[in-house]
């Protein structure tokens, strides 16, 4: 039986998510997981997250993760 390779990934919530779900996280995921799915397997719906950076850089829901990545997200911003 193929064993699936797994990456590691770092996660970081910001703001509000902090109240819900850790402040920082490491994960094994499937290689070739989505934020949307690293998301979902932990339980933070998709319209709570508004910003997502990969390694300091702009990422979206459909973005690729790779071993090593460290993953930020943070919710709407309010404001006026």
């Amino acid at each position: 039986m193929k064993t699936m390779p797994e990456i590691r990934v770092s996660v970081q919530t910001f703001a509000t998510l902090r109240e819900k779900f850790p402040a920082q996280s490491d994960l094994v995921l499937p290689a070739g997981e989505t934020v949307a799915g690293m998301m979902g397997r932990l339980g933070i719906p998709a319209e709570k997250v508004t910003i997502i950076f990969i390694n300091n850089v702009h990422g979206t829901h459909e973005s690729l993760l790779s071993d090593g990545d460290s993953v930020g997200l943070f919710p709407p911003i309010g404001g006026g």
